[in-house]
Order: structure tokens, then sequence, then C-alpha cells
């Protein structure tokens, strides 16, 4: 029943019909066995993700092997599709990006759906399971000098290193639990302000590293697109609504990342590459650091 093709989300249902039987639900993590009496046209059911928690299995000495009648019929919303299945953990650049059939969205290529994780705690590995591939585009609100949600325990926002054990911690994790689930991992974008963008040039660079050196079963997203040539956030993928704001995406750079996702699910490359060898390649340089500017104080205090 753990087939790619089943609907991560669905529910199976099992007719069970003649003789009774009992059903055995061992728990994976701690060996401990549940029994259910499965009796003449009884239905029971179990999630999808149930498969990576439990096992299940007809207990023999329940049957007579010599008069024993019993036939099950098993009901999968299946879809091959659903081998392209895909959850997104993201920040609030991601809340307008939409899965489902229409205009502006994945269509029925890349089924899923999407939680929200606007900082590296808000990652639940959890909600990984059953996905093929899980997307991750966090860490940015981590880097601000100001994030509401961070919790008293996180690190500062100019702790590089502890960010990157935390969000390899989680990948980690999530390959632990669901190791069938590919996993995306999404640079932290540029910005419009240059020492956020010297964070995430930090960061990027670690996690680049990371993911050829350590862990390559990952695919790193390519974001070159993005990087205007003074080395911040492209002006064509800017907030439109709101021009002094440095980090959110307009429709247009929703859009590109949306494709940049869809990309790496349908047709996954193999190169990664990091933020400092984007920029080097597309002869842009980053920007120095320097003092915080009175406009950025602004543009911070509105997110």
């Amino acid at each position: 029943d753990n087939e790619k093709t089943i609907d991560p989300q669905s529910i199976i249902h099992s007719l069970s019909i003649g003789d009774d039987a009992t059903l055995i639900f061992k728990d994976k993590t701690n060996g401990i066995e549940n029994e259910l009496t499965v009796t003449n046209n009884s239905v029971y059911r179990m999630s999808a993700k149930s498969q990576l928690f439990f096992t299940h299995r007809i207990e023999r000495d329940s049957i007579s092997e010599d008069s024993f009648s019993r036939y099950s019929i098993t009901l999968r919303a299946i879809n091959r599709n659903n081998t392209r299945s895909t959850i997104i953990l993201g920040d609030s650049n991601v809340k307008h990006i939409k899965f489902g059939k229409g205009r502006n969205t994945f269509g029925d290529a890349m089924p899923g759906a999407k939680k929200t994780a606007y900082h590296i705690h808000d990652i639940n590995p959890s909600d990984c399971i059953g996905y093929c591939n899980a997307v991750l585009h966090v860490g940015i609100n981590d880097l601000k000098d100001y994030s509401k949600g961070r919790r008293e325990d996180d690190p500062a926002p100019d702790d590089i290193h502890s960010h990157f054990k935390n969000l390899t911690a989680k990948i980690e994790e999530i390959q632990t639990l669901t190791p069938h689930t590919r996993i995306h991992l999404s640079p932290v974008l540029p910005t419009g302000i240059s020492h956020l963008n010297h964070r995430a040039i930090s960061l990027n660079n670690m996690l680049c590293d990371y993911v050829l050196n350590v862990n390559p079963k990952i695919r790193f997203l390519d974001f070159w697109d993005f990087v205007g040539q003074d080395g911040l956030l492209h002006s064509d993928f800017r907030c439109y609504n709101n021009p002094r704001d440095p980090i959110h995406l307009g429709r247009g750079g929703i859009l590109k990342l949306a494709g940049k996702f869809r990309e790496s699910v349908l047709t996954p490359r193999t190169d990664n590459r990091s933020y400092n060898s984007v920029l080097s390649s597309s002869g842009v340089q980053p920007p120095p650091l320097e003092e915080v500017t009175q406009k950025e104080v602004q543009n911070r205090t509105l997110l």
C-alpha cells in the first residue's frame, strides 16, 4: 500500500468479506502490536501516511487453513501524477503559489500541498510524509534583524553557522522519517538590503557545500535570475505594491519562483551552484558590507 502513485492525503479503505480474522498492526518505532478483529462485511480504513509508521498482517493463529474463506477488497486513490506529489514548506514568498487546476497553478502534473514555515524552527518533518518531493524555502526571516515569530532560543540573526546546523538537522530528520521523499532546497533569495544579502550569501554557500560534499541526494535550486546587476534582488521581481519592501516578491517574482520549483520537480538537474558562483558567472559582485543606512532601518521596520 505504499506505492508512489497513491494520493498522500488520501484514505485507504479495505472491505473484509467472509470469515472473521485478526488483523495485527505493529508500530515500526517501538514494536508494539495492536489487534483488530475484522468481521464479514466490515470496513477498516488507514491513512496513506500510516504505511510509514505501521505494518499490518493477518494473524495466522486466528484462521483455520482447512475451512477459512475470506476476501479483502482494498480501495485506494491512485494517480500516476502522484509520483510527482510535492509539499512546499516556505515563508510568505510562497503563500501565493497555488496547487490544483486553473491558471497560475501547478496543474495536474504536479499535485501537492503547501505548509507555512516562516522560520527554520517552523519546519515540521512529518508534513513531508507520503510526498515524493519536499521543497524547502525557508531562511530569510531567521537572518533578519527583526522577525515576528522568532523564539528566544533561536540563534542571533548573524549566527549563520547555527542557522545552517538547524536547517540541515531538519533536512536530515525529513530524510530519516521519509527516505523516499526527494528534498529540493531553495537558497535564500537576494533582497534589497546589502547587509542581509551578505548573511544570505554565507548561508547559501554553506548549504551548497553541504549538498555537494555531504548530502548529494538534495537538489539545490538555481536562482541566478533573481539577482540584479547590483547584486541585490532584481527590480523586475520586487513587490510592486510597496516599492519600499526590499524582501517580498511581486507577481513576476512569485511566478518565477514557482517556475523554479516546477522545473526542479519535473525536470531535475544535478548541477548545484552557490550564491557567490552565481554572481561571479553572471559578472555581478556582491555589494560591499557597509553601515546599515537609515533607509534600510526604515525598510526593516515595515516587515
